[in-house]
């Protein structure tokens, strides 16, 4: 029990950090960032309905969230900083697993995951980074045991192609990461043709099955439709490497964190390679090639994979150094875990200063569906938030509602891509206004009674439609809004912040 001690310390004082943080400092009746899709595909899954976003691709993550969509927003944003610390807690027995004596090294990768800038930032979101880490890290478990099995083991095979294939349900790279496995296996020197091809074929024919599955069964207004589009769209060479290398990675890691790898890494080669090390560096090239080939919307958060890989990387390696070093190791995790606090100091993070309002309020007024006059004449109701506008097409969205009391501004959020927009006959916007996610807030007096509001949306590629229509009065912005970032507000038909 007291050898598990230190981890276990590590663990509490993330957790009572992300505690603090989201009882006393996250929105709690708001959402940001991609959580609404998330929270969506979630509540639609508690009600039976299996849908997902166009590019939003997670399956798994909001069926794990539907088991407990019942609690409070701070409830279900808990459940990240959990899932990390599950993750790390199978770091630290993995590195254990490939190094008994590496108790040292274990207990500074598990560190190293948790209090990183980009796990802290995550943790207090709906994030599906929270639940890809364990399950990466038990693949790697599962993929060692198979590796050190001799002859066919049918078993740990099928385990593993699965688990792969879980992986890639709940992020995308879980399959660019299956794949490496699968690959791997089928070029593994240690075993004879027959049994590399059983092996690293099966994972691979279970990948390719599981890859296909969510994308045939797919519920919209109760009923099964069956979908042969491809998620993938559009031109190779998503990212230049030099700016993925040169710019984003330093900038994403921290170069305190890289320096710190490249020591150990140099002290680990030094001390004789480890068998594992040549999976996990191919791992990370093979990850890097396929992103910039096919990441056509890169963003830094999409190098967390790889955060995940060199922290294992560091927690292998840390074993190699020797005890007289180990103090300046030490100084160097201390270090990195430092750089991450500034995090906190800027929590609540609004990302792309997009919100969406998940509980009611006085001060506002919530268009829950708005009728779409699709083409040739065709007009039917489309629930709020909707995203499944093709792409490349200008669709027309109506709300016709009756208010009770005066409103101020109206108040869109999660706009993809561009907007115009007209109410009760006038034109407000008379141009397309590229409006991605983020909110556009429209000034306009709603007195009491009948209005008409006429929104066209042209889509170009990202998640096509529109999140959330409100009508707010001044008091709803200054409290949910103002506090925590710019109002991007319409004025003399553009958007400018205040």
């Amino acid at each position: 029990m007291r050898s598990h001690l230190p981890l276990a310390l590590i663990c509490a004082a993330f957790l009572a950090v992300g505690a603090a943080i989201h009882l006393w400092v996250m929105p709690a009746g708001q959402l940001t960032m991609d959580e609404p899709f998330y929270y969506f595909q979630a509540f639609l899954a508690r009600k039976g309905e299996f849908v997902w976003f166009a590019d939003m691709v997670s399956v798994l993550y909001p069926i794990f969230l539907a088991l407990f969509i019942g609690g409070s927003l701070p409830f279900l944003r808990f459940l990240t900083p959990l899932l990390f610390c599950s993750g790390a807690v199978v770091l630290f027995r993995l590195v254990l697993r490939h190094d008994a004596n590496n108790r040292w090294g274990a207990l500074c990768a598990a560190a190293l995951l948790l209090f990183h800038a980009q796990t802290f930032h995550l943790s207090h979101y709906l994030a599906s980074e929270a639940l890809f880490s364990p399950l990466f890290f038990l693949v790697l478990h599962v993929f060692l045991d198979l590796s050190q099995t001799p002859g066919t083991d049918v078993g740990k095979t099928l385990q593993l192609g699965c688990l792969c294939g879980l992986l890639g349900w709940v992020r995308a790279p879980g399959f660019v990461i299956s794949a490496w496995i699968g690959l791997w296996l089928l070029a593994s020197r240690s075993l004879n043709w027959s049994e590399r091809f059983k092996r690293g074929g099966t994972v691979l024919a279970i990948i390719a099955v599981m890859s296909v599955v969510p994308k045939l069964f797919h519920t919209k207004d109760g009923l099964t439709e069956l979908t042969l589009k491809l998620a993938m769209k559009g031109p190779f060479f998503g990212v230049p490497l030099a700016d993925l290398l040169g710019v984003h990675a330093p900038s994403f890691f921290g170069w305190g964190f890289l320096a710190l790898l490249c020591a150990a890494l140099v002290f680990q080669l030094l001390r004789g390679k480890s068998a594992l090390l040549p999976f996990l560096l191919g791992m990370e090239v093979f990850f890097i090639v396929v992103t910039i080939l096919l990441d056509r919307f890169f963003q830094p958060r999409h190098l967390f994979p790889l955060l995940m890989i060199n922290c294992l990387l560091a927690g292998i390696c840390l074993g190699g150094v020797s005890s007289k070093w180990r103090g300046f190791f030490a100084i160097g995790v201390v270090g990195v875990i430092l750089q991450g606090l500034p995090t906190l100091a800027r929590m609540p993070v609004i990302g792309g200063n997009s919100y969406y309002f998940v509980e009611g309020d006085k001060d506002a007024f919530e268009v829950k569906s708005l009728e779409l006059m699709a083409p040739k004449g065709r007009a039917y109701p489309v629930p709020l938030p909707y995203f499944d506008q093709p792409d490349y097409t200008v669709y027309t969205y109506r709300a016709r509602l009756s208010t009770a009391s005066d409103f101020d501004w109206l108040f869109l959020s999660y706009i993809s891509d561009e907007i115009k927009i007209s109410i009760d006959g006038q034109e407000v916007l008379l141009d397309f206004l590229r409006s991605p996610f983020d909110h556009l807030l429209v000034p306009f007096h709603f007195k009491p009674g009948r209005h008409e509001i006429i929104l066209k949306v042209r889509s170009n590629y990202l998640l096509n439609g529109i999140g959330q229509v409100l009508l707010v009065r001044r008091s709803f912005l200054d409290r949910r809004v103002r506090k925590y970032g710019p109002i991007r507000a319409l004025k003399n038909q553009k958007a400018e912040s205040s």
